[in-house]
């Protein structure tokens, strides 16, 4: 499970959406985990344990989209969104 990089494990859940950079190379979000260690993510990074890719990053939330099996075979996907925590905010 180490093997996995940082971002890839944790639960979407874990990781809070604190920033966002916007630059001549395009949009940054800014995500901190649990002991507030940042990372920063762009459209198509993995993210978290279920395989997730971010898909979008606007203003006040990141979009990541989580393609899986389920118990009949059929290949299920996935929009989750990750909300911008308010300073101090939980």
């Amino acid at each position: 499970m180490d093997s996995l990089p940082p971002l890839q494990r944790f639960e979407l859940g874990e990781l809070k959406f604190v920033g966002v950079i916007w630059g001549g190379k395009g949009v940054l979000a800014l995500v901190e985990d649990g002991e507030g260690k940042g990372y920063t993510v762009t459209v198509g990074t993995k993210i978290g344990r279920g395989g997730g890719t971010v898909t979008r990053i606007t203003q006040g939330e990141i979009l990541v989209k989580e393609e899986f099996i389920d118990f009949t075979g059929t290949r299920i996907a996935r929009e989750s969104s990750m909300k911008l925590q308010n300073a101090g905010g939980k």
